[in-house]
């Protein structure tokens, strides 16, 4: 099995500073995965049996199990914008990335 040392695993979650940096760090990758305006999330090709679009849609959406906390909390992402754009750009029927 691999090891890993990674700097998230030397931080102590005992504040709610703690652990919203946490979270920032799990979602800085995710700021050049976004793809299609924001509308997307696009983590490899890899999906279970959905299409490309509904795969970067999930990606997406999945998100936002951490991003509504943060941003609730008080905390903001640096992708917070584009991933808010991609919600636009996701729900308009004249979009190209429309998810309907």
């Amino acid at each position: 099995m691999k090891a890993y040392d990674l700097p998230i695993q030397k931080l102590h979650l005992e504040t709610r500073d703690d652990l919203a940096k946490s979270l920032l760090m799990l979602l800085s990758p995710c700021k050049k995965a976004l793809v299609r305006e924001g509308s997307g999330l696009f983590v490899g090709n890899e999906a279970a049996h959905y299409s490309a679009q509904v795969a970067l849609l999930e990606g997406w959406s999945r998100l936002l199990w951490g991003v509504v906390p943060l941003r609730k909390g008080g905390y903001s992402w640096d992708a917070e914008t584009l991933h808010t754009h991609g919600l636009i750009e996701g729900t308009d029927k004249e979009s190209p990335y429309y998810w309907g």
